[in-house]
């Protein structure tokens, strides 16, 4: 890892690894998360992400799984994973839809949360260069579109509306 930033609020860093430690994670994921933090760059990693950003902070709490995943395996292959298990959890087979749509939805709601976390884990760290970094986004953006529009129930009945632009009057300094 390049060298990381410092906190912007070291009080908010610091109540970010007391939530860390404190969350009710399951008896393996309790100890890496005390492992993580004890251990110095580790530390380091949870300082710079709970002192600087809430939203990732969110994401570290709710994904302490897949944080393990990322740390372990690396930014790549835990991208590779991501994906993948997307594209096995949202498409249906043929013309039966995988799930419904609330399940569908929720999905894809914690697949945004961990793809969040780990390109922004990728970016901080320096791991990935702006370019990886554009196309895991483009790549996590495509795989998303793909999803089988049957799989959005009352969604897939057509196109959607056009969007109608309104004018607006944008003023002319002279």
């Amino acid at each position: 890892m390049s060298s990381l930033p410092g906190p912007g609020d070291a009080e908010q860093a610091g109540r970010g690894l007391e939530r860390w430690l404190d969350a009710d994670y399951s008896a393996d994921l309790a100890a890496f998360a005390h492992r993580l933090t004890h251990h110095p760059p580790g530390r380091a990693l949870l300082v710079a992400v709970f002192g600087n950003s809430p939203f990732l902070t969110q994401c570290c709490l709710h994904e302490a799984g897949f944080l393990r995943l990322v740390l372990e395996r690396g930014p790549d292959a835990a991208f590779a994973e991501l994906l993948a298990g997307l594209d096995r959890q949202c498409r249906g087979r043929g013309d039966e839809p995988r799930a419904n749509t609330d399940v569908l939805m929720r999905e894809l709601r914690i697949a945004k949360r961990r793809a969040a976390l780990l390109i922004g884990l990728a970016d901080i760290a320096g791991l990935w260069p702006l370019e990886r970094i554009t196309a895991a986004l483009s790549d996590f953006a495509d795989a998303v579109a793909v999803v089988q529009p049957g799989t959005f129930g009352a969604a897939a009945a057509g196109p959607p509306p056009p969007v109608r632009l309104l004018p607006v009057p944008l003023p002319i300094s002279r």
